[in-house]
């Protein structure tokens, strides 16, 4: 089969892969096609195939540089952070973020996490019914959680909005946004330098400021923000419009029935906001599932598509917090699995956990089938939830 829409790699129906993306995972698992004029580009999605690609960084790799015709776009667009470059950069970069990541860290935020969430919570109560989750309870927890982990303002999380993550228009809007929201991490780390330091980014001035410029430091931060709001912010969301529509699952929660880290895992395979991996680049001539891929081309990992793959057991279309699977790919896979997963799974248990009992009679506001999705983004979600109880 051809692949007939140019954005069918972050196209979904409702919470499900698009049917396309199912019938090339069954028919054509590794399919040629181009996409934001990208021209010699791959897209994989079988898990098997997906945990290779992101697996093999010595044949797959993440340098802007190493496309065909990359070379000038690298000297041209410093994303900074970590999904856009290889060792020895992003090994040393990774090393400066992960202290803050590492596990005892991470169960230590977890008294201010669940503050942060129980005075969202009463917000809501304060509020009543009818409220958007998305507006009065993710994008504020979210924000709050990274706030007090990288000492970033509230002023300063405030508007970064979502248009890096849309590409119903031209990839020159993404790249514009990106810049602008380097800008103003820039100018926060400049004040954090010359004044008050706080979180994570004032740990890193204080035991690296002399090594890292602000450019390279903005980068880092940036970084962190994007995958800390946007991503944990849909996925709070969508877990919740899946779990208010499964009242066995959502009783089995509140009651403590079912184990909640089995829970978030299940979801975040399920739902799995992230629609692309960071795109690979091939390194030299090779080949994938029998078709050959040349050095400089553009590889994408379907990660929702490969995440429901029957290949890892039956059902995989529903959610069973009981089921025993290789574990999913929501977070990535090898040297460039997200650094910050233990942070929003710790999030999510406690929010799904609290939300569920705060408001037992918690239900949708709207028929479920009114509940639109973000159409051609990077990120899946919701985009808004409204609930009554």
């Amino acid at each position: 089969m051809d692949i007939r829409h140019p954005l069918l790699p972050v196209m979904r129906d409702g919470l499900d892969p698009h049917e396309d993306l199912v019938r090339l995972r069954r028919e054509r698992p590794v399919a040629a096609f181009s996409m934001l004029g990208l021209r010699e580009a791959w897209l994989v999605t079988r898990h098997d195939d997906v945990r290779t690609v992101l697996g093999d960084a010595g044949t797959f790799g993440n340098d802007l540089s190493l496309a065909r015709d990359g070379a000038p776009v690298a000297g041209q667009w410093q994303p900074g952070g970590l999904g856009f470059h290889d060792s020895p950069v992003h090994t040393r970069r990774r090393r400066l973020l992960a202290p803050a990541f590492r596990a005892h860290v991470v169960r230590g935020m977890a008294p201010r996490i669940e503050d942060i969430v129980a005075a969202q919570l009463d917000r809501l109560a304060r509020a009543g019914p009818p409220v958007d989750l998305v507006r009065a309870l993710a994008e504020p927890v979210a924000s709050g959680v990274m706030s007090a982990l990288v000492g970033v303002p509230r002023a300063c999380r405030r508007g970064r909005g979502t248009s890096r993550f849309e590409l119903s228009g031209d990839l020159g809007t993404s790249v514009a946004a990106v810049g602008r929201s380097l800008d103003d991490v820039r100018r926060l780390v400049g004040r954090q330098r010359a004044g008050p330091r706080a979180g994570l980014l004032g740990r890193l001035l204080d035991e690296h400021g002399d090594q890292l410029d602000d450019q390279e430091l903005a980068g880092l931060i940036d970084g962190l923000l994007t995958g800390g709001l946007d991503t944990t912010a849909s996925m709070i969301a969508t877990g919740c419009l899946v779990l208010l529509q499964d009242d066995r699952l959502a009783a089995s929660v509140r009651g403590g029935a079912a184990p909640i880290d089995r829970v978030v895992d299940e979801l975040l395979r399920y739902v799995c906001v992230a629609q692309l991996a960071f795109p690979r680049f091939a390194r030299r001539d090779t080949s994938l599932k029998g078709q050959r891929i040349a050095a400089g081309d553009v590889v994408l990992c379907s990660l929702p598509t490969a995440s429901r793959d029957p290949a890892l057991g039956a059902a995989m279309d529903t959610v069973d917090p009981r089921r025993r699977t290789t574990p999913h790919l929501a977070f990535g896979f090898g040297v460039h699995r997200c650094l910050g997963a233990p942070l929003a799974r710790l999030e999510l248990r406690v929010v799904f956990s609290a939300l569920l009992r705060r408001f037992p009679g918690l239900r949708l506001a709207v028929p479920a089938e009114r509940v639109g999705f973000k159409r051609f983004s990077v990120i899946h979600g919701v985009e808004s939830l409204p609930v009554t109880w």
